[in-house]
C-alpha cells in the first residue's frame, strides 16, 4: 500500500481494529514517518478524552417517556383506512374527466400524426432521424452541422436529449440512408444518430 493509503488506516491502528498485515504495514510507516507518528498521537489523545467523559445516565423521566412513545406507535392502525384511499380514488376519476372533458381535438390530431412518424410541414421524402448532440457543443456549431446538409428539426431535445431531425432526400449530397448515417457518425458533436424513418 501506498503511504497515504496507510495514513487513512491510523484511525483503525489507533482502535486496534486492524488485521495483523495491515497493522504491520501502518508499524513500518511509523518507523518512517514522523507525520504519521503525529496523527497517531493525536488519534490517542482523543480516544482517551472520549473514554475518560462520564457516560451520560438515562433519567426514570427520559425512560418513562420513550416506553411511553414505543407503546403510541405500537397502537394498531384506525378502522377509517378506506377513507383516504376512497378520497384518492375519487379524485382520480374527477382528474380523468376533466382531462377527457378538457381536451382540444386539434391538439389530438397534431399528436397522432407525430406518433405516427409524420412531420408536420415535410410533403417530400426525407430522412427523419434521431440524434443526441454533446452537452457542450455550442448551438452555433450545432446549428452550422444541420444547415450543411438541409436538416431541419422537427422535435426535441427530449428527456433523454434526442433532437428529431428531417433531412430531404432531393438534392441530397447522400445516395441513401447508410452514407447519411455515416456522415453523422463522423461529425465531433454527435454522440448518437439513429434512423427513425425514411418518407
Amino acid at each position: 500500500m501506498k503511504d497515504h493509503e496507510l495514513e487513512n488506516l491510523l484511525p483503525w491502528y489507533v482502535n486496534g481494529t486492524l488485521d495483523s498485515e495491515e497493522q504491520a504495514a501502518v508499524e513500518s510507516l511509523l518507523q518512517r514517518s514522523p507525520q504519521a507518528r503525529e496523527q497517531v498521537a493525536v488519534l490517542r489523545s482523543i480516544a482517551q478524552q472520549v473514554q475518560s467523559e462520564p457516560k451520560a445516565e438515562v433519567s426514570e423521566l427520559g425512560w418513562r417517556r420513550l416506553q411511553r412513545d414505543i407503546r403510541a406507535e405500537a397502537k394498531p392502525a384506525s378502522h377509517d383506512w378506506w377513507k383516504k384511499g376512497f378520497a384518492a380514488a375519487a379524485m382520480l376519476v374527477i382528474a380523468l374527466q376533466v382531462g377527457i372533458l378538457a381536451k382540444d381535438p386539434a391538439t389530438d390530431d397534431i399528436n397522432t400524426r407525430l406518433l405516427g412518424g409524420a412531420v408536420p410541414g415535410i410533403e417530400q421524402p426525407h430522412w427523419l432521424l434521431q440524434v443526441e448532440f454533446k452537452e457542450d457543443a455550442p448551438w452555433t456549431h450545432i446549428s452550422s452541422v444541420l444547415a450543411e446538409v438541409d436538416a431541419q428539426l422537427v422535435g426535441g431535445p427530449g428527456n433523454l436529449g434526442l433532437v428529431r431531425i428531417a433531412i430531404p432526400k432531393e438534392q441530397s449530397k447522400f445516395v441513401d440512408a447508410e452514407a447519411l448515417l455515416k456522415w453523422f457518425h463522423e461529425q465531433p458533436l454527435i454522440t448518437h444518430v439513429a434512423l427513425e424513418a425514411e418518407k
